[in-house]
């Protein structure tokens, strides 16, 4: 089992898993260790970036399991850099976050298996010794930069939202298209937003970056960084541990509870929100006056969060990533007593008080159990924050001169259902993919994603607009489109402004000769002023 490192660790000494720490007993002998110390050399880095819409994003980005994630929040373990990084608070109703990492590695350490092995360990309790004991340990580095664009007023969020879409995937490696979507995205949004850069690392020595070229010039110096510190191998990044059982009849085996992860997934968000709620709270509480007939709705809301926080710290010290699904029920039915069990209940009740208090209008669209869809046309991502698609494709029609439906459909990627054609059976349909064309002649084959909408009961497509009505949430923007060349002609569709160029790994063709195009609508207004007159139809998607 991999493990982010721990201060001090030594090849051959007893490790526990329960308290992750290291126990003062070596289960090798160190001086047979040292004599047959294996090096293995390596050269391995990887950039890449995710936005982050949860806490339990960002420990996938990091490879860290749920249950480290949630103790290193809490300061009950220490994770150098990535315990930094985890116990920050991140107040994601106002923030878009983007994390960069640059994982180096240099080189491993370990030792072979005839290494002389001691014995006193094994005549001593089970737990005076540990759990496992440290088998190899890997060195070189890692960088974490969390960049954070804050909206400058709530009403902006959404606007940003739409731009981190338009420009970004999910996520991804730092390459040079990317660079300059970041460079783009970052002009898009400078007047609606502010800039936080936050940069932690396991090792190396840097100026900390204060705007995205120093990020971006610190993830290409970084493996150089790295070679600076111990003797050209960097610091330890993880450590190897193995089972003390494998040894010993006398251990139990330390088996996870896999069943666990996605409640700690939950765990962790929630664990977030009160984090974000408190210090948010004790900000406001510090730096405003109300009117007394609002103190028994502040002191409520003060005693439930305060109780809500209590409770999932108690369960978290108390984790065993061993045992069964209830170690988090009495915090989860304290978090959700008196009010809906809801993501960011906290953070939403806390922006709500303080709007009523303040008279300020509040921005937040109520939240709904309710489920909607839409295509995003163009993209291979959703909007914020449900990015992930339910599938991926190609948009089609007819072909060019034939006659059938005259919709545009979404076909997901890859072999489709199909019903052999039965002999004698002549009269038939097509569909193909289709060609986009935008008005800067950029053109490319239509992609689009079939996204899943919660907390909206429905979306809707709106011409001749560039952003959404009065308590509409925005979910993208474009062209009017539609097709120029099929049998019947296409619906209107919006297709995104930016379109992505094509789905990874996937290399389907269209039937050559008879693609049709998507081509923009402009209108054609002979009693309108000249200006008015001939101009491209813009597009949005609003969901409500």
């Amino acid at each position: 089992m991999l493990i982010p490192i721990v201060a001090g660790a030594i090849l051959g000494l007893a490790f526990n898993f329960d308290t992750y720490r290291l126990q003062p007993t070596y289960i090798f002998d160190p001086d047979d260790i040292k004599s047959n110390l294996q090096i293995i050399p390596k050269s391995y880095t990887q950039s890449q970036y995710r936005l982050i819409q949860s806490s339990s994003d960002s420990s996938d980005l990091l490879s860290i399991d749920g249950d480290l994630s949630l103790k290193a929040k809490k300061g009950d373990i220490e994770l150098s850099g990535y315990g930094k990084y985890m116990m920050k608070t991140v107040n994601r109703q106002n923030t878009v976050e983007m994390l960069i990492t640059v994982y180096h590695e240099t080189q491993t350490e370990t030792f072979p298996s005839y290494t002389k092995l001691r014995t006193d360990w094994q005549s001593k309790p089970p737990k005076n010794v540990g759990t496992h004991y440290i088998r190899s340990i890997t060195y070189g580095g890692q960088l974490i930069i969390s960049y954070l664009l804050k909206s400058t007023k709530d009403e902006y969020m959404e606007e940003i939202k739409a731009a981190v879409t338009a420009n970004l995937a999910i996520s991804g490696s730092l390459d040079a298209n990317v660079t300059g979507r970041l460079e783009k995205l970052s002009e898009e949004v400078k007047d609606k937003s502010t800039v936080s850069i936050s940069a932690f690392a396991t090792t190396g020595v840097f100026n900390p970056p204060t705007d995205l070229k120093s990020c971006l010039e610190l993830v290409n110096q970084y493996p150089e960084l790295v070679k600076k510190e111990g003797n050209g191998k960097g610091a330890p990044l993880k450590i190897e541990v193995v089972e003390l059982s494998t040894l010993s009849q006398n251990y139990s085996a330390y088996l996870k509870n896999a069943a666990l992860e996605s409640m700690l997934n939950d765990a962790t968000n929630k664990y977030d929100d009160l984090r974000v709620s408190w210090d948010a709270y004790r900000d406001w509480e510090n730096n405003h006056m109300w009117d007394p007939k609002w103190d028994d709705d502040v002191d409520s809301y003060q005693s439930r969060l305060k109780d809500a926080k209590n409770a999932m710290s108690k369960a978290i010290s108390n984790l065993d990533p061993t045992k069964g699904l209830d170690q988090f029920d009495e915090a989860f039915r304290v978090y959700g007593e008196h009010g809906l069990n809801i993501p960011n209940r906290f953070s939403r009740e806390l922006k709500n008080l303080t709007y009523q208090i303040e008279g300020k209008p509040f921005f937040w669209f109520p939240y709904t159990l309710a489920v909607s869809s839409y295509v995003h046309w163009g993209k291979l991502n959703c909007s914020l924050p449900n990015p992930e698609p339910l599938y991926v494709g190609y948009a089609g029609t007819s072909p060019v001169g034939f006659g059938n439906g005259g919709t545009v459909e979404c076909l997901p990627s890859g072999k489709p259902d199909l019903v052999p054609k039965k002999i004698g059976s002549t009269v038939i349909s097509e569909i193909n993919g289709l060609l986009y064309e935008l008005p800067d002649n950029q053109t490319g084959q239509t992609l689009c994603s079939f996204c899943k909408l919660e907390n909206a009961t429905a979306a809707y497509s709106i011409s001749g607009r560039t952003d959404c009505p009065e308590e509409m949430k925005l979910e993208y923007s474009g062209y009017l489109m539609t097709s120029r060349d099929a049998g019947t002609g296409s619906s209107f569709i919006c297709l995104d402004a930016n379109p992505d160029e094509q789905i990874p790994a996937d290399h389907q063709k269209f039937s050559e000769g008879s693609t049709a195009a998507l081509t923009p609508v402009w209108t054609i207004c002979p009693d309108c002023d000249e200006d008015e007159n001939q101009k491209y139809v813009r597009c949005v998607v609003c969901s409500r």
